[in-house]
């Protein structure tokens, strides 16, 4: 076989992710920045049941403190590490039949949205296949899971050139045990996810796939998993036929034949309505000194907002939540932000459901106005609860009168013991003062937990009866009979 030289650059990732959204890479590209001249000796014989020897592929140069590399993991198998956005890595190689290609592998990353494009040239320089393999958010760096593609069509005999570039936020994948395998004559199907909204906008969310193919091999489980953009929720999955797969983003199917899916959204009205429950999908979340990007989902410990929880070991229990969704993991000096818009000036109450293990808990409410000065702040007590699903109701009224010139509303969550976590929170609403449905006809406030004290014996039947189910402190149930704090229909009552 003939020598090769390949002429590349250091910049050759960034032109081609730069195109891969738009057109696919040409070697013009790479043939325009001749910076870099490579002489690559080694050629990998494929079809093969061998691994590519990733040592000898050729990894340009990068300037970062964190070099790229392949090195040894915990297995002892050799890995593409450190290869942050823009790194890539070269291979050649001689096709010694013609057929379509399975690519095996394995990849690892703790990051939400990180790729891998494999882009093959032929010896003239052409560009022969183009490939996308988004990489599953495995959670740990050394935690690999398996992976592949079929090539659209078969790929001719001959030398190639692989180029495999990394992309993503910042760090991306590492990846080992690439196998070029030839693909017979398996049933492959395709699976088709699309963005559906209530407005018709294609941009209201993304789709990700795992593994990442245009064809799979009949059988494979596939998880496609959607994410709403900026101002939409996710709302569900459904099938061809209409049906509701799931309400989970994440939905996981073994495909065995063609198959189109559609995700759901729905545009959010990003201004909460003061009085009104506040949606959670319409905060942004923000970290100590503002910053975002330490405490952005997909991170360890991040704040987030959580669906469908549910304790089963105490499912009969007050503070017991499924299906709610709640704030999770806010942590001392971390904050929210939401917009809001003001119905009448008047006193409001801030109302919620919180729970915590720990031993000093409070949040803070900020009323910004349009000018950026501060209406009102208000303090919010929790009292710990023993266990964060230990939910107690708890709210505080305003200082003073909001005004409608109120656009926006800031939460900043407070541990003054341990500085660390905080509370979790659910059903966040502002009530009128005047109108607050946690207060008896005298005015007098008959709950438990929050930062009012007044505390009044109930007269008479309470919602569903007497009959209804009442527990002590310690989540037993009690009896009629019982004297003492007792908790029914998720509050907290004094019987004499």
């Amino acid at each position: 076989m003939k020598k090769f030289t390949l002429i590349l650059v250091a910049v050759l990732s960034a032109f081609c992710l730069q195109s891969q959204a738009q057109t696919a890479p040409t070697w013009d590209i790479i043939d325009t920045c001749k910076t870099t001249v490579v002489d690559q000796n080694v050629v990998f014989s494929v079809p093969s049941d061998d691994y590519l020897d990733i040592t000898k592929a050729w990894i340009p140069a990068d300037s970062t403190a964190n070099k790229p590399k392949t090195k040894a993991d915990g297995d002892g198998i050799m890995q593409f590490d450190n290869m942050r956005k823009g790194n890539f890595a070269v291979f050649h190689l001689n096709v010694t039949s013609e057929s379509k290609v399975k690519v095996n592998m394995q990849m690892a990353t703790k990051q939400a949205a990180a790729t891998v494009e494999f882009v093959l040239f032929n010896a003239d320089h052409e560009l022969e296949q183009d490939i996308l393999v988004n990489a599953t958010n495995t959670g740990n760096w050394s935690k690999f899971a398996d992976n592949y593609f079929i090539t659209d069509k078969a790929v001719k005999a001959g030398e190639k050139t692989l180029v495999i570039i990394f992309d993503g936020t910042k760090e991306t994948v590492n990846l080992r045990q690439i196998q070029w395998t030839k693909f017979g004559n398996q049933a492959t199907y395709s699976c088709y996810p699309n963005v559906v909204s209530d407005d018709d906008n294609e941009h209201a969310g993304t789709i990700t796939m795992s593994p990442s193919a245009s064809s799979f091999i009949e059988g494979t489980e596939i998880t496609v998993t959607a994410t709403p953009a900026e101002g939409y929720k996710f709302l569900y999955w459904k099938n061809v036929d209409g049906d509701v797969l799931t309400t989970s983003n994440a939905y996981t199917f073994n495909i065995y034949e063609d198959t189109d899916l559609d995700a759901y959204f729905k545009k959010l009205n990003m201004v909460n309505a003061i009085p009104g429950t506040v949606d959670p999908n319409t905060m942004t979340k923000g970290g100590k000194n503002g910053d975002v990007a330490a405490v952005e989902a997909g991170t360890k410990n991040a704040p987030r907002f959580i669906t469908d929880y549910e304790n089963k070991e105490n499912a009969d229990t007050l503070n017991i939540m499924s299906g709610v969704e709640y704030l999770n993991n806010f942590r001392d000096g971390d904050f929210l932000t939401l917009k809001v818009s003001v119905a009448k000036q008047a006193k409001y109450y801030i109302n919620c459901l919180a729970s915590s293990k720990q031993s000093q808990p409070h949040f803070a409410v900020a009323f910004v106005n349009e000018d950026g000065t501060t209406a009102d702040s208000v303090n919010v007590n929790v009292p710990s609860t023993g266990q964060w699903f230990n939910y107690t109701k708890v709210n505080a009224q305003t200082n003073v009168e909001i005004p409608t010139t109120v656009n926006k509303v800031v939460i900043y969550f407070h541990e003054d013991g341990a500085k660390k976590y905080t509370e979790n929170i659910m059903n966040l609403s502002f009530s009128e003062a005047a109108a607050d449905p946690t207060l008896d006809a005298e005015g007098k406030s008959i709950l438990i937990g929050g930062t009012t004290s007044g505390i009044t014996m109930i007269k008479g039947d309470v919602k569903n009866g007497k009959n209804s189910p009442a527990y002590n402190l310690s989540g037993q149930r009690v009896s009629s009979n019982y004297k003492g704090i007792v908790v029914r229909n998720g509050k907290k009552y004094i019987v004499r």
